[in-house]
């Protein structure tokens, strides 16, 4: 038997900001549905007490991968929210070809959110 609960993603948010005392957040915007909704509830919650911006990385792997990059910073314009975009070049021949692009994306982006955070202030 499968048990469902409802649950109120804004609600969530807010109680994890409220109890983490978070004044600065920076969400990951690949382009997808979750990424481009959480931004929208963030940005509803935000206002003006909390600092909101967005990083979008440009893995370079599909001839449509900068469309994405223009649909981010489109909707980051919408919103006024700051985005920052980094492109990256990727040579999937070192990669093991046994992976997926989407799961290189993943394992490269948590890398470079690493190195990322790492290495400068937000």
């Amino acid at each position: 038997m499968v048990v469902s609960k409802n649950i109120d993603l804004e609600e969530t948010l807010i109680n994890h900001i409220q109890r983490l005392n978070l004044t600065k957040i920076c969400v990951s915007l690949s382009g997808g549905l979750d990424s481009i909704v959480l931004l929208h509830i963030l940005h509803q919650i935000a206002r003006e007490q909390i600092y909101l911006r967005a990083i979008h990385f440009n893995h370079n792997l599909t001839d449509d991968s900068h469309s994405w990059a223009q649909f981010c910073k489109k909707i980051c314009d919408q919103l006024k929210v700051n985005l920052d975009t980094y492109s990256l070049k990727i040579n999937l021949h070192e990669q093991n070809s046994n992976f997926p692009c989407r799961i290189v994306n993943l394992i490269l982006t948590f890398k470079f959110l690493i190195i990322l955070r790492s290495n400068c202030e937000f």
